[in-house]
């Protein structure tokens, strides 16, 4: 029998020897109907802590409690595929396990394969409040809640396992900045937001995001977090859906700071996503009516469907999207995003919008200065000398350094700035510390460089001897946890060694720069951006 979950007054539970173990996954049978909550019978001993989701029994890690893969939703699958997530429904004597990662969201590698499950509708959490909390102890932690990209077709909160680091473990930056850190997945590709007649506008992912977003302000407390001081930060196509649930109107009161690394708001109208879901579909083989259609959908399998997708960046370097990501339909987004936040219609929350000096360095192979020049006259038709003006090969080393610098502007740089104007403010920075070693003489300071500092991975790189840091590789880490913190705290990223961190202000285009200094600076790139900005509709 499924019932409402525990509470944080369960702790005066029974002892623990009529408790499951921590493992147990089953309901008990019987006259359940009487009880009130999952959580009631079960004591909650060290590490475990009631919530929506059941008692969750956590694990140690250095100084935080770790509670890995939490459901926070039913698994999407038979008639849940393509539809709003719904509430995981705990089992009466239900015990989770939360010393475990969890599954990815159905995917496609870089390689074509095929990987992940369906039941992948859970989050992570870190906290340094002791579990369960003590009497006296305030649930006042800020909390943070980080959105991962993939350009919504890749990625996950377990990404990096397969390579011995979890690029995304909030262990240590939850235990550097008294922070509560969440990781949530949310589905992916044709599962997450493929958009058709026959099921829907799509924006499935969205949905389950501002649902996990529930759940962290429903159980924010019982894990010693404020649930008035969330602050939401993505990278990359986490970043572009921060912005978009930031013009959602079914995200008042969920959001209360937000950060964006690497990405703007971006969503595409419903008739293109419908017209890119009629394609998907007849690429199954779901034809006729909209029941037919449906009811193929709902039967095809889930690797066919992560199939759908491609791999999200270009044969030129440059992030493409692998086909499906957010849809302007009229419920989640009822407008364009970008345009809603010029118009004064989001959130309104304390911003924080920033970009790498590099982004698309992996990405981009050998290029000939031939090859560049007609790259620039594809993308910029009677408006190439202009271009070629403002990202000339004499001004860089390799035809290569200049594509990188030009794609970086046009799709990252100026869309940041382009972004703040929306908002009217917030604060700006540019990530440009390039790493020690090869891998900074490549490819610079990449994209998805900084989440290594943010979520505090120097140490760990160092300790499995793949990465030599100095002192500057150290005082980054410090001051992004400060920032990040500090605008989860108190809505101000300005604090510690930040404290010179400007507002940022239309007249200035004022920036911190985290490179081999951290200071403060203006008027980042504004030649090609004013320049760009002439050539938008």
């Amino acid at each position: 029998m499924l019932v409402a979950c525990g509470s944080p007054e369960d702790a005066e539970s029974p002892n623990d020897a009529d408790a499951p173990s921590p493992t147990s996954t089953s309901a008990t049978s019987g006259d359940s109907t009487e009880a009130a909550t999952c959580g009631e019978g079960i004591a909650l001993s060290e590490g475990r802590v009631s919530t929506s989701s059941g008692v969750v029994e956590g694990a140690r890690e250095g100084e935080v409690w770790s509670l890995l893969a939490v459901p926070y939703a039913e698994p999407p699958t038979g008639a849940l595929r393509f539809a709003p997530p719904e509430p995981y429904a705990c089992q009466e004597g239900e015990v989770l396990d939360g010393s475990a990662w969890g599954a990815a969201c159905p995917q496609r590698d870089e390689e074509g394969e095929i990987f992940g499950d369906e039941d992948c509708l859970h989050l992570n959490v870190w906290t340094p409040a002791e579990l369960p909390l003590a009497v006296d102890e305030a649930a006042d932690r800020p909390v943070m809640v980080f959105i991962h990209g993939g350009g919504h077709v890749q990625g996950g909160n377990n990404a990096g396992l397969e390579d011995g680091l979890a690029y995304y473990d909030g262990a240590l930056l939850a235990e550097r900045t008294g922070a509560v850190v969440v990781t949530p997945n949310y589905r992916l590709g044709a599962l997450g937001f493929l958009a058709h007649e026959a099921i829907g506008g799509g924006n499935q992912g969205l949905r389950d995001q501002l649902l996990a977003l529930e759940w962290v302000r429903d159980n924010a407390a019982a894990l010693g977090g404020d649930p008035e001081r969330v602050m939401v930060f993505g990278e990359s196509a986490g970043a572009v859906s921060v912005c978009d649930l930031l013009t959602s109107p079914l995200a008042e009161g969920l959001i209360h700071g937000a950060l964006l690394q690497s990405g703007s708001c971006r969503a595409d109208a419903l008739v293109d996503r419908q017209t890119e879901g009629a394609e998907a579909a007849e690429a199954l083989g779901c034809v006729g009516d909209a029941d037919a259609v449906r009811t193929c959908l709902l039967e095809a399998s889930w690797e066919d469907l992560a199939a759908l997708s491609e791999y999200p960046i270009s044969e030129t370097g440059i992030p493409v999207g692998g086909g499906f990501g957010p849809t302007v339909d009229g419920e989640v987004l009822p407008r364009d995003p970008a345009t809603a936040m010029a118009d004064g219609e989001w959130l309104d929350v304390p911003l924080v919008v920033g970009s790498n000096r590099h982004e698309t360095g992996q990405w981009v192979g050998v290029l000939t200065d031939a090859g560049y020049e007609a790259l620039v006259a594809e993308i910029f038709g009677l408006y190439t000398r202009q271009a070629l003006e403002i990202w000339p090969l004499s001004s860089y080393s390799s035809a290569r350094w200049a594509w990188i610098d030009l794609t970086t502007d046009v799709l990252f740089t100026c869309p940041a700035r382009e972004t703040l104007a929306d908002a009217g403010r917030g604060w700006r920075y540019l990530f440009s510390r390039e790493p020690n070693g090869i891998s900074g003489t490549l490819y610079g300071a990449r994209h998805g460089l900084e989440i290594l500092y943010v979520f505090q991975q120097i140490g760990p790189l160092v300790d499995r001897a793949v990465y030599t840091a100095d002192a500057i590789d150290y005082d980054i880490e410090e001051a992004m946890a400060a920032g990040w913190s500090g605008l989860a705290d108190a809505g101000d990223p300005a604090v510690g060694p930040l404290q010179e961190w400007p507002a940022w202000t239309p007249e200035g285009d004022e920036y911190l720069e985290f490179g081999d200094a951290i200071a403060p600076s203006a008027g980042l790139k504004d030649e090609a951006c004013d320049f760009l900005a002439t050539l938008s509709p």
